[in-house]
């Protein structure tokens, strides 16, 4: 098997362990909420786009914090449904992630004005 297409075995293997890290159906399904709750309040479409990038990337580094953080103890309490305690996924890469996904939330957040963004990340960090 050549370099490259061990490399890309290994890097499809780090992705399909950071998108089981992160919680997707959960963090699919509070990001349709929430786009379709302010689609209800009358935000336009770009707006909406907007608050859905700042909810799912807020979903995306709480999912991915919690493996980060829980893996020495899931690891320890034998956990193989999560990918950074079974070793599927370096821990660090699911600290990476969540630390991009925290910073794109705030990025995304303030994006939508003072007041929104505050909320949006009074949300997340509880």
């Amino acid at each position: 098997m050549s370099g490259t297409a061990i490399h890309r075995r290994k890097s499809l293997r780090l992705l399909q362990g950071l998108a089981r890290a992160c919680h997707p159906l959960p963090a699919l399904a509070v990001t349709v909420v929430a786009v379709l709750l302010g689609l209800g309040a009358g935000i336009d479409g770009p707006r909406a786009t907007l608050l859905g990038a700042a909810v799912l990337t807020g979903q995306l580094s709480i999912g991915w914090s919690n493996d980060w953080i829980d893996a020495a103890r899931d690891h320890a309490a034998g956990r193989a449904d999560k990918p950074a305690a079974a070793g599927e996924v370096p821990v660090s890469a699911v600290a990476a992630a969540a630390v991009a996904a925290a910073l794109a939330t705030v990025v995304s957040s303030l994006s939508l004005g003072w007041f929104a963004g505050v909320v949006l990340l009074l949300t997340v960090s509880t």
